[in-house]
């Protein structure tokens, strides 16, 4: 509907950003006025070799889908001068890349290629590079970009002053560890490493931090966020005494099975992040009470996070979950729990063993129903269902005798009549106010 509209208006700009796109319908080709194509956080899997027709387009963001790879028809949009397809599922650089001879900007951070091709010299207009998060080795091929000015890898905006000169830029990643990552450590405080555009952490992290842990026993907090890291030394399991790690909003695309050795934390928070996934040894974390994943790329869970017991907060949102484990039955301590922004079209009966949940977002799936033993979460008091697909509630709802606030919007629900049942229920959203 939005496409028909922007193609009779003959847009020039259209913005398409989290709208749950799982395809692009073969007719966005018929948008030949577009000069702006923005189709960010969406679950695009694949393109139309249509979008070849879009010949007047200048800007493409791609940022945060699904794409394993790009239609030939791309090498069409000879216009293009800014290209996005940052936190994307590349392992390969897609070749139609290197016709758009006009592009300027190309950001390919956060995918998995390890090799840049040689034919990537064609982009002699390139005057920005975005490569971090990928595991290339051979950066060798960029010295023959004439007007690249800034290549971003590790997290570093790394000038042309620090790589052209020294021919080689493997050199200058070295000038920069040293300067800035050797820096920030060797204060040893760990309340100082927050936002400092670190790209990695050195081997001898324990020798590091170890002092300072030491120091303040009854503080054991690592406070990485706001940094660039990519990765994180096997060597952090030897931080027994932590018990709360922060590393929300970096760059890392695994963790290290040693994490499992830390069986003292409490508190583990890698929101904003590019991990797909868990090292089995997570199921060693039996102590963790509040563990936030959101924002990052997990399309399924491990049986091992069914381990985790004391669990109380649990922050799955934004990923692309099409469905929860078994074992998530286990989880009966939970509080809080956060699914919301997720692939979910359906929910496992075994959730009522969450007894103890008061605050349960479900919002912006796919779900079409709710399990009939629902009633059984029976302390909830904040309950998110927008933008579902719900058409009816079921009758164990009328259970949830503390529910205060429910919010139903953007689901074609028809009967609400259910709801006399809940007494302390002060708060509804539906069909766009507030009940």
């Amino acid at each position: 509907m939005i496409i028909d509209r922007a193609t009779q208006d003959r847009s020039t700009h259209l913005d398409l950003y989290q709208k749950q796109l799982y395809e692009l319908p073969r007719s966005i080709g018929n948008l030949t006025d577009l000069v702006s194509l923005r189709l960010t956080d969406n679950r695009l899997i694949t393109l139309p070799d249509s979008i070849g027709n879009l010949t007047k387009l200048r800007e493409l963001r791609l940022y945060k889908n699904q794409l394993r790879n790009l239609p030939d028809s791309i090498a069409n949009l000879q216009n293009l001068t800014w290209l996005s397809l940052s936190l994307n599922r590349l392992t390969v650089f897609p070749e139609s890349i290197t016709a758009l001879t006009n592009l300027t900007g190309l950001l390919l951070n956060g995918n998995q290629m390890v090799v840049l091709p040689q034919s990537i010299k064609k982009l002699t207009n390139l005057t920005h590079l975005d490569i971090t998060g990928n595991p290339l080795m051979d950066l060798s091929v960029l010295h023959s970009l004439p007007n690249l000015r800034t290549v971003k890898f590790w997290g570093i905006n790394l000038p042309r002053k620090y790589w052209i000169e020294i021919r080689l830029l493997p050199s200058a990643l070295r000038i920069v560890d040293r300067e800035v990552v050797k820096l920030e450590i060797k204060n040893d405080k760990l309340n100082e490493l927050v936002g400092k555009s670190l790209i990695k952490l050195p081997r001898d992290l324990q020798k590091c931090l170890l002092i300072e842990i030491n120091k303040h026993i009854s503080q054991s907090h690592l406070h990485l966020s706001k940094n660039n890291l990519t990765s994180l030394p096997f060597e952090i399991g030897k931080l027994t005494q932590l018990t709360c790690i922060e590393l929300s909003t970096n760059k890392l695309t695994s963790l290290p099975a040693s994490i499992g050795n830390l069986t003292k934390l409490s508190h583990l928070d890698l929101r904003g992040n590019q991990l797909t996934f868990l090292p089995s040894s997570i199921d060693n974390l039996t102590n963790l009470t509040h563990l936030y994943l959101g924002g990052n790329l997990f399309d399924f869970l491990p049986d091992a996070i069914g381990e985790m017991s004391k669990l109380t907060h649990l922050h799955l949102n934004a990923n692309y979950l099409i469905s929860l484990p078994e074992s998530f039955a286990k989880l009966s301590g939970l509080i809080e729990l956060n699914l919301s922004s997720n692939n979910l079209s359906s929910l496992p009966l075994h959730l009522d063993t969450l007894t103890k949940l008061k605050r349960l977002d479900l919002s912006q799936n796919t779900l079409t129903e709710l399990p009939s033993n629902i009633g059984q979460s029976i302390d909830l008091v904040h309950l998110n269902l927008s933008g579902n697909q719900l058409t009816s509630l079921p009758n164990s709802i009328r259970l949830l005798r503390e529910l205060t606030s429910l919010d139903l919007s953007g689901n074609p629900l028809t009967d609400l009549s259910i709801l006399q049942h809940l007494p302390k229920l002060h708060w509804i959203h539906f069909l766009g106010r507030y009940l």
